[in-house]
């Protein structure tokens, strides 16, 4: 996975796990920060979320994530994987 650019972001808690997270790390898609409506990967529990207005998070739905191209799909999966990982067994 190629990380490419790292972010400050507003404060805003997983909306699963409710792990404190305050950046992104851009790895696919356009320069520049996070957007409303992009997708994010919490870093702590590996939940796929949206930033919403303010740039705070709320779950992904399934249906969102399918409407997304492969290439996507696969990113978003490869993150998951990566942050599951790194987890303590």
């Amino acid at each position: 996975m190629e990380i490419t650019e790292q972010f400050e972001t507003p404060e805003s808690t997983c909306p699963k796990c409710n792990s404190l997270l305050d950046g992104a790390t851009r790895v696919h898609g356009k320069p520049g920060g996070p957007e409303v409506g992009d997708f994010t990967i919490c870093f702590y529990c590996g939940t796929c979320c949206r930033f919403t207005p303010g740039l705070k998070l709320r779950l992904a739905t399934e249906a969102e994530i399918q409407s997304l191209s492969q290439e996507i799909q696969d990113a978003i999966r490869k993150a998951k994987l990566f942050v599951k990982s790194r987890r303590p067994n």
